[in-house]
C-alpha cells in the first residue's frame, strides 16, 4: 500500500508539471485548468487555489450526481485536491524560467509538458488509490 501511495504522490507531482511545462509555453492549456488560469491572471490570487477551487467544485458536482459515501468522497479526495493545489503552485514556480522564444520551442515544449502530463496520469491510474473529482463521473 505505501508503495502505491508514492506512486499516486509521484503523479500527482508529475501531472502539475506537465500542465505547468505546457502553461509555460504560452499556446494554452487545459480544458480543466484554463479556468484556474485565467481566474489566476484577473485576481492576482495562485493558480493552485484556483485549480483546488475547480477541483473542489467538480467535487460537489458529483456528490450531487452520486450522493452515496459522501463523507468517505471528502476524506479520501479533498485532501488530494489541496495537495495538487500546491503542487500546481510549486510546478508553475519551478517551470517559470520556460519562456519560449518561438514558436517551434514553445510547440517542443509544449510536446514535454503533454508527455509529462501522460507519465502523471499513468502514474495516478497505475496506483489504483483514486482518480481526482474531474475525473471523478465514472
Amino acid at each position: 500500500m505505501f508503495s502505491r501511495i508514492l506512486i499516486f504522490l509521484f503523479g500527482l507531482v508529475v501531472l502539475s508539471t506537465g500542465i505547468a511545462t505546457v502553461t509555460q509555453a504560452g499556446l494554452g492549456t487545459g480544458t480543466v485548468s484554463s479556468a484556474a488560469y485565467v481566474l489566476s491572471k484577473q485576481t492576482g490570487l495562485s493558480i493552485g487555489f484556483f485549480v483546488f477551487a475547480t477541483n473542489a467544485f467538480f467535487f460537489v458536482i458529483q456528490c450531487l450526481v452520486d450522493p452515496k459515501n459522501i463523507l468517505i468522497k471528502a476524506v479520501k479526495q479533498l485532501p488530494v485536491c489541496a495537495f495538487f493545489g500546491l503542487c500546481f503552485d510549486a510546478a508553475m514556480w519551478a517551470t517559470s524560467f520556460m519562456r519560449p522564444e518561438s514558436y517551434a520551442i514553445a510547440f517542443l515544449q509544449v510536446c514535454l509538458g503533454t508527455c509529462l502530463t501522460g507519465l502523471g496520469i499513468s502514474a495516478m491510474v497505475f496506483a489504483r488509490l483514486l482518480v481526482l473529482p474531474p475525473e471523478g463521473f465514472n
